[in-house]
C-alpha cells in the first residue's frame, strides 16, 4: 500500500464502521498512511474493523502491508558516499598513509552516481589517480583528494588525504 485509504463508517442496513489499527504510527484509525522512510522495510499492519448493529457486534480484521518511501536522490548519494571508501582507492598500496603506487579513482558511484576527482597537487597525484613520487629529497608529500559526487540535483563531497612516499 503506498496511499491513504478509504474506510467506510457506515455499512449495510445503518450498521456503524469503527476502525483500529495495529500501527497507528503507519496507519491511523481513519486511514491517513504515514509510510516509513527509505531504507526502512514493508511494514504489516492490522486494521480491524468494528461493525455494530443495534446491540450486535462482529469484527472482521484485515492486514495491509504498507510499502517505505522511495530513495530520494539525496539518499542514495549518502550511500555512495559511504561505499567510497580508502580501500576502494588504495589499489595496490597499503593504505594512503604510504602511496608509492597510482591510486584508482572512480568516476562512477553506488546507485550511478558520478564521481569528480581533483586534487590540491596534481603534479603528485593527478585527478585520475596517477602518482608521481617527489623526489626524494622532499620526503613524503601530503595531497587531498577531493571527490565530487552527484545525483540528480544533488551533490556532495568526500575528501581523502594521501601521503606520498
Amino acid at each position: 500500500m503506498v496511499a491513504d485509504l478509504s474506510l467506510l463508517t457506515l455499512g449495510a442496513a445503518g450498521s456503524t464502521i469503527t476502525w483500529a489499527s495495529s500501527k497507528e504510527e503507519i496507519v491511523l484509525p481513519n486511514g491517513f498512511v504515514n509510510r516509513p522512510a527509505y531504507p526502512a522495510t514493508a511494514v504489516e499492519v492490522i486494521l480491524t474493523a468494528s461493525i455494530t448493529m443495534g446491540a450486535e457486534l462482529v469484527e472482521k480484521a484485515f492486514t495491509v502491508t504498507v510499502i517505505p518511501t522511495a530513495a530520494t536522490d539525496a539518499d542514495l548519494l549518502r550511500e555512495a558516499e559511504i561505499a567510497l571508501s580508502e580501500e576502494s582507492i588504495r589499489n595496490a598500496n597499503l593504505n594512503l598513509d604510504q602511496v608509492n603506487s597510482d591510486l584508482v579513482l572512480p568516476v562512477l558511484g553506488l546507485h550511478g552516481c558520478s564521481i569528480a576527482w581533483s586534487s590540491s597537487k596534481g603534479e603528485v597525484v593527478s585527478a585520475s589517480g596517477l602518482v608521481s613520487k617527489p623526489d626524494y629529497r622532499t620526503g613524503t608529500t601530503q595531497v587531498v583528494l577531493t571527490a565530487t559526487l552527484r545525483k540528480g540535483s544533488e551533490e556532495i563531497q568526500k575528501f581523502f588525504t594521501v601521503s606520498v612516499i
